[in-house]
């Protein structure tokens, strides 16, 4: 999704959205994840549809980061865009919050390795994602 351009990815988007979408309808779930790996750098951008944020899980770069000021721009765009064409839901994604509940932070420069654990650290211990800081 970052790299993602409307006259040459439109198909791959489209199928993501629309085989997602008969699985099960978007519009009912609580949550979509999306793991992104930018820059050789991973973090967890989760659409908290129940809560009405965008949340941003990154070991690595806050907020205030020009890494994560231009991929939270660019994600919620890009996802603004794929759910208006393809997800069959009339939920107003304009009102959605930013949200940088916190994390662990890496106390490393091998960030491959830090964010994989993170990640999966997360998910065992299920954790809240509409937590706003």
């Amino acid at each position: 999704m970052m790299h993602y351009d409307r006259t040459r990815n439109t198909n791959i988007v489209q199928s993501c959205f629309l085989g997602a979408n008969s699985a099960m309808k978007l519009r009912l779930s609580d949550k979509i994840y999306f793991p992104v790996c930018h820059m050789n750098h991973w973090f967890l951008f989760i659409v908290d549809l129940k809560n009405s944020c965008y949340v941003f899980l990154d070991s690595y770069y806050d907020q205030t980061d020009p890494f994560q000021r231009e991929v939270s721009s660019t994600l919620v765009k890009v996802f603004k865009t794929a759910w208006s064409l393809y997800a069959c839901s009339s939920i107003d994604l304009s009102s959605f919050r930013i949200s940088y509940p916190p994390v662990p932070k890496q106390t490393t420069f091998d960030k491959n390795t830090e964010d994989k654990t993170l990640v999966n650290n997360l998910f065992k211990q299920g954790i809240d994602a509409h937590i706003i800081n």
